[in-house]
Parts: structure tokens; C-alpha cells; sequence
């Protein structure tokens, strides 16, 4: 069981991440942002399925992933009202890789863009100009919970 305090840290990068305006225009593994739940789900072949969950239809849908031997449950999010692929989650499923997590992403995308700790979580993250993705490393805890979450990089003038 997730501790509480643990549970809220979680709730609260969620919500700042989802409050933030995108305009999608890059892809992550077999999606493509902006796609329907039925369009992920599809596009996954079998490694995504529909969910209603109870976040207010914003995950509709859910899966598993493998990279470079780590195992993570999946979290499609979508934009409320006409429900768009806006961002995606990872969560390992082994909470001692967070280290490794952090090493593969910094091999993949070079030096992080910023790296913030305070007595809850370290937050560590990279922009990809090649995927025109916004990628973030969050560590709650000593390596107890690891998620990665990407989301396409705004286009110019498309909000604050």
C-alpha cells in the first residue's frame, strides 16, 4: 500500500502536469499525441486496453511497457471533453531501479535540463528536440516510487 503522503506528492505532480497547456505535435512508442483511447488501444496491439477510471475519464486507458529490462505499468492521460492523448506515464514496477532509470534516461537524452529535490520527491528533467518530447523523472521517497512522464514540448504561442 502506497503511503499517503506518497499518495498526495503523486496527486499533486499529476495535477500540475495536467493544468499545464498543450498543444500535442510529437509521438511516444506506438501513439501519436492526440490519438483516442480506441486509437491507442488499437495502435498498442495488445499492450494497451480501455479503462474507465476514476479520474474523472482523463486515464481511459492503461497497458505495460518493457525497456531495456524494466518493467513499467502504463497510463495513458487524455484532455478532458474530447478525449486526446496528452501525455503518458510510467511507473516501474521494481521501485529499486530508480538510479537506472535515471542513468538510461540521461544516456538517451544527455544532461538533464533541471534537477529539483526537496524532502518529498527529485524531480529530474530532459527536453527531447528529436521527439518533441518534455520528459520528467519522479522520485518519490529513496527509489520507493519511480515514474516517468512524457508529453509533447507546446508549440510557440500556444499558452502561458
Amino acid at each position: 500500500m502506497v503511503p499517503r503522503l506518497e499518495l498526495f506528492a503523486f496527486s499533486i505532480v499529476l495535477l500540475l502536469l495536467l493544468s499545464q497547456p498543450v498543444v500535442a505535435y510529437a509521438d511516444w512508442q506506438y501513439t501519436t499525441w492526440g490519438m483516442t483511447p480506441d486509437e491507442v488501444v488499437a495502435a498498442s496491439k495488445g499492450l494497451a486496453s480501455r479503462t474507465e477510471d476514476a479520474e474523472k475519464g482523463i486515464k481511459l486507458a492503461v497497458g505495460s511497457h518493457t525497456a531495456n529490462g524494466i518493467d513499467y505499468s502504463v497510463s495513458f492521460i487524455f484532455s478532458k471533453g474530447d478525449p486526446r492523448l496528452s501525455s503518458v506515464y510510467l511507473i516501474s514496477k521494481d521501485p529499486g531501479v530508480c538510479p537506472t532509470i535515471s542513468n538510461q534516461l540521461t544516456d538517451v537524452y544527455g544532461k538533464p535540463e533541471s534537477k529539483s529535490a526537496s524532502g518529498l520527491a527529485t524531480i529530474t528533467k530532459w527536453r527531447s528536440g528529436q521527439a518533441n518530447a518534455l520528459i520528467q523523472l519522479v522520485q518519490i521517497g529513496s527509489s520507493s516510487h519511480c515514474e516517468i512522464s512524457y508529453r509533447p514540448i507546446p508549440k510557440p504561442g500556444s499558452g502561458l
